[in-house]
């Protein structure tokens, strides 16, 4: 199914600056319309969820004119006053008008849908409790002065790769599967085709991150190329026109490297305020793009796919002062270590039959990134749902141990580690963890597979080099 780019998305990007502030009541919500009887018609309730940028919303169900079909256009204003009006198709065309307010992270407003008096109540998530500028994590300068060498040659910017507006991606599992675990090798060599500018953008940006880092002195010449492909990609609408639901996963991956590697280089004063000003704009367009595809659904419904969305809405909030923005990833982080069992498991994961093991590693590594950067603003994540995360990553690594324990609850051998060997890939997420804390046996195993390095492009690029103790 391709999903055309939300009306939303259209209306604010017209007329514009690339890169306006976060108005009053901006964010994601999710509620209820609740309207009365008419005659003999019963009361009944809608579910609504919306997406605010820049004091505005829209959304359109069904196609405009057919029978059934509603648009609405939403309007909050700097004192928080929020108008609500539009018109859907029943017979005729009727007419829809709500009035309210912004109340913390609610909307409440009333009115009337066509003949009924109706209510409307949309919460949004609560604030996360910090203000821009954020912290991100790793900071450049600090981890240069710790690792830092001069590095022999002279640095070449490559041209950026051609920028995909659309992303028309199919899933690369086999569609009589209904666990989501067989791989069609067809499909996954298509799907490699189809999302080859989006791996070597993502690739080029980390090595480019991981440069700029590691060369001391400082060299401009990293930033200024980290700068150059965003502003390329930015100019060109990249992955902001029509996208099917594999292409929404590649997006928000891909976003979650921009942003971590654009947070890395934003204050070099080799990059000019309009070439910010572009760049930050469309990180936040796609931020916000992505939001619309995890904010649809309770995070309690959701999988390993909230874990990535949360923190490429993180580092994209963090990369352009975005609070709204910042109080949403946080809070899908908190709704996806609700979802950790006693046990360090996740249900949804296990339900992936022989890659359950891989899946709980893939679930694990965003949230360890999205804890080390809400940790540097301030806010503990390492508490919630009683030490969620530890749990998950103790999971994990006994897992890789004795994929034994993984295969008797999946029902099926782990083909992760059916030949009895790991990745050493597989465990760079530990070294953000243990940067953090003081965990033994994570420490043993890194010291005996990172080698040279332990990288994962979509946490940004080089972890030994950008976290490792």
């Amino acid at each position: 199914m391709i999903r055309a780019t939300l009306p939303l998305l259209a209306a604010l990007m017209a007329g514009l600056p690339a890169a306006a502030a976060p108005q009053a009541g901006d964010g994601a919500y999710r509620g209820t319309v609740d309207c009365g009887p008419v005659g003999a018609s019963p009361a009944f309730r809608q579910t609504l969820a919306v997406i605010v940028r820049d004091g505005r919303f829209a959304l359109q169900r069904g196609k405009p004119g057919e029978e059934g079909s509603e648009t609405l256009e939403g309007t909050v204003d700097a004192q928080g006053a929020a108008v609500v009006t539009g018109h859907y198709r029943a017979e005729t065309e009727k007419t829809i008008r709500y009035e309210g307010r912004v109340e913390a992270n609610r909307i409440v407003a009333g009115g009337t849908r066509g003949p009924r008096e109706c209510r409307m109540t949309l919460e949004g998530p609560p604030s996360a409790g910090v203000e821009p500028p954020f912290r991100s994590v790793p900071d450049a300068t600090g981890r240069r002065d710790a690792v830092g060498a001069r590095i022999a040659g002279t640095f070449a910017c490559a041209e950026p790769p051609p920028p995909p507006r659309d992303l028309i991606v199919e899933s690369f599992y086999r569609r009589d599967d209904p666990s989501f675990s067989i791989v069609d090798p067809e499909a996954y060599a298509a799907r490699g085709r189809q999302t080859a500018p989006l791996a070597a953008f993502a690739a080029g940006l980390a090595r480019m991150g991981d440069r700029y880092i590691a060369a001391s002195p400082r060299s401009a010449e990293p930033a200024r190329c980290i700068a150059g492909w965003l502003q390329h990609w930015a100019e060109n609408g990249a992955m902001l026109g029509r996208v099917t639901q594999q292409g929404t996963y590649e997006r928000k991956w891909t976003l979650a490297t921009a942003a971590l590697n654009y947070a890395l280089v934003a204050d070099a004063e080799e990059i000019e305020a309009g070439t910010r000003a572009r760049i930050e704009g469309w990180i936040r367009d796609l931020a916000w793009e992505m939001v619309a595809d995890y904010a649809r659904k309770p995070f309690a419904e959701q999988n390993n796919h909230l874990n990535w969305a949360s923190l490429a809405a993180l580092a994209a909030a963090v990369a352009t002062g975005d609070r709204p923005l910042f109080d949403w990833a946080i809070a899908a982080a908190r709704g996806a270590l609700a979802s950790v069992a006693p046990d360090g498991s996740l249900p949804r994961e296990l339900a992936r039959r022989q890659r359950a093991l891989h899946y709980h590693r893939f679930a694990l590594e965003p949230l360890v990134l999205v804890d080390a950067i809400a940790a540097a603003n301030g806010i503990d994540l390492s508490t919630e749902n009683r030490g969620a995360l530890a749990r998950l990553a103790a999971y994990v690594r006994q897992g890789y141990d004795n994929p034994d324990t993984v295969a008797k609850v999946a029902g099926v051998a782990q083909e992760s580690a059916a030949d009895g060997s790991v990745s050493p890939g597989n465990y760079a997420w530990a070294e953000i963890y243990i940067s953090r804390r003081d965990d033994e046996a994570l420490a043993a195993i890194l010291e005996r597979v990172r080698g040279r390095g332990l990288s994962s492009t979509w946490l940004g690029g080089n972890l030994t080099l950008r976290f490792g103790r």
